[in-house]
């Protein structure tokens, strides 16, 4: 069987993934690894305050598997690092059937 060339795009859908949820799970990662680092805590400080392991923490880091990682987590996470997290809509343009 030969290799064939995929975007990611097309092996979410084909994994039952929400691709643009991912992309915001990973953005907001990155925003709390920066921040972690900023307040000069270590991944087994912050694992601390939030009652898990430092592992856990370092896997979310890394994205992998971030599609397991819920938003509710995140948003623990920033409460943990004394921020707050505000949801707002906004328009896509995607056009529903009437």
């Amino acid at each position: 069987m030969p290799w064939v060339t995929i975007t990611a795009k097309q092996l979410a859908k084909e994994l039952d993934i929400d691709y643009e949820e991912q992309e915001q799970k990973q953005e907001l990662i990155q925003k709390i690894v920066r921040i972690r680092k900023a307040l000069g805590l270590t991944q087994a400080q912050m694992a601390k305050r939030l009652s898990v392991s430092q592992s856990r923490i370092a896997k979310i880091e890394s994205c992998v598997g971030v599609h397991k990682v819920s938003f509710d987590l995140l948003f623990r996470i920033l409460a943990a690092l004394g921020y707050r997290c505000k949801i707002v809509p906004q328009k896509t343009g995607v056009k529903f059937a009437a």
